[in-house]
């Protein structure tokens, strides 16, 4: 497939995505913010993409810590560490790293809960329009930080049945650095008609490989240093293959 089709795939995918976003707003679901997908240049270059992918997110999938979620039905449950970023100003399109750093004005770590019931490959639009596999996002508290344009220094933890399972030492290695990630968001957005605003909670991507769910209740964490952390007690059950 060559670029310019693999864009027009994606394209189609988003717009969809936010039909189904605008229609449950009608709904009475409240915006909250977005999410960043396949973000890294290995993503990028696996599946072809030109960008990266944006979902959103709203009050029915945003959940506090130590929330208890069913995954009952999933085929492919899957958690994700995140960095979540709380906007005070907008990113607009060709801002300069320093300008998308000045509009951070909150950090706090992040758990998505996803159902990756489909490889991307298979089919990038379908996975595009239904907010790529997106479910929760289990949100820390959120901390006002001067934020420099870098997470250099924070290292991260991440727990499973209270056992350490990862120490990660560069949180932007895997998604990328936070006013990149922003930065494109704020270019792709743009070309759908929307935009970063001030007050959107932005998860970044995920700073390791998906965490793969095993039937049987879980707990998974994630503390980061400087700006505390995050938990969830996941119910597998029996998870479909």
């Amino acid at each position: 497939m060559s670029s310019e089709s693999r864009e027009s795939v994606v394209h189609r995918g988003l717009a969809a995505l936010l039909a189904k976003r605008r229609a449950l707003l009608a709904e009475g679901y409240r915006a909250v913010g977005w999410k960043a997908a396949f973000g890294s240049a290995e993503a990028k270059r696996r599946l072809g993409l030109p960008h990266l992918l944006v979902g959103f997110l709203t009050d029915r999938s945003v959940v506090p810590s130590g929330t208890v979620v069913s995954v009952e039905g999933w085929r492919r449950p899957v958690v994700e560490p995140e960095v979540a970023v709380r906007l005070r100003d907008s990113v607009r399109p060709g801002s300069s790293p320093e300008a998308v750093a000045e509009a951070v004005g909150e950090l706090g770590p992040a758990l998505e809960l996803a159902d990756v019931h489909r490889p991307p490959e298979e089919d990038l639009e379908a996975v595009a329009a239904d907010n790529i596999f997106h479910r929760y996002a289990v949100v820390g508290e959120m901390r006002p930080v001067a934020f420099l344009g870098s997470l250099a220094g924070r290292v991260g933890r991440v727990f499973r049945k209270d056992s350490q399972v990862a120490v990660v030492d560069d949180l932007e290695a895997v998604p990328g650095r936070v006013v990149d990630v922003l930065a494109e968001m704020a270019r792709v957005l743009a070309g759908l008609g929307e935009a970063l605003c001030p007050g959107d909670l932005v998860i970044c991507g995920s700073v390791i490989p998906p965490l793969f769910l095993e039937p049987g209740d879980e707990s998974v964490g994630f503390h980061v240093d400087g700006l505390g952390a995050v938990s969830v007690r996941v119910r597998v059950g029996n998870a479909k293959r």
